[in-house]
């Protein structure tokens, strides 16, 4: 008997998910400091993103996981095709079957890496590498999963790079995630965690990067935990 997507996903799938659905559904007034700079951070980068899926025809994430980015435009835009390229096998087949429940054959998952994306040039019109996601690309992985973007978006297409960038908030936050830093350096603005490193840059410094590939702002987004970018192709 084939299982549903609640049975085979993972503790940690399923908490990350009751988080940002209890964060958006929380009362502000409540919620401690940390806490309340999330809410504002996700309620604004879901906004740009239904923003960004309502005008475009394909739509494409870096490291989408098991797609709760993607998961409410492919329902409410059921014209747009949607795809989460994610280099782990486990969530690229969750979202597959959490699609397939629900009836969205606008969406599926490509496994592979960001440094070579399987599609052809010019054939998306959104890319979106949004909460922190750009931050765990480090070194050339980062500046590789630019140049794919810029390689694969149409003219008139649009970057989007969701980043946090206020240091003073990760050791309360990360705990929230169910993450636990093992250690913070403010010079390098690099989060060490089991298993990997997130850099949690400035918006110069990513705009730095992004340029470098061959991306333009055209808007920005500022809020207590860090940055909405929206970048075009020169």
């Amino acid at each position: 008997m084939k299982r549903s997507a609640h049975e085979v996903w993972n503790t940690a799938d399923r908490a990350r998910l009751e988080h940002f659905a209890s964060l958006v559904a929380a009362d502000e007034a409540g919620l401690p400091p940390h806490r309340r700079a999330d809410r504002e951070f996700v309620i604004g980068e879901t906004r740009l993103i239904r923003e960004l899926a309502a005008q475009a025809g394909t739509v494409i994430e870096f490291g989408s996981g098991i797609g709760r980015s993607l998961l409410p435009g492919a329902r409410e835009f059921p014209t747009t095709r949607f795809l989460g390229l994610d280099s782990a096998p486990e969530p690229v087949r969750l979202m597959a079957l959490l699609a397939e429940e629900e009836g969205l054959a606008n969406l599926r998952g490509l496994l592979a890496d960001v440094r070579r994306v399987p599609l052809r040039d010019s054939s998306v019109d959104r890319v979106l590498i949004p909460y922190q996601t750009f931050g765990i690309f480090l070194g050339r992985v980062r500046d590789r999963s630019l140049v794919e973007a810029r390689r694969i978006l149409r003219p008139g297409g649009a970057l989007y790079i969701g980043g946090f960038a206020n240091l003073d908030l990760a050791a309360d936050c990360y705990p929230a995630w169910g993450l636990t830093p093992s250690r913070i350096d403010p010079e390098t603005r690099l989060v060490h965690l089991d298993g990997f490193d997130s850099l949690w840059a400035t918006e110069d410094q990513v705009l730095v990067h992004a340029e470098r590939a061959g991306f333009a702002l055209v808007h920005r987004q500022d809020c207590e935990l860090g940055f909405s970018l929206v970048l075009g192709p020169r």
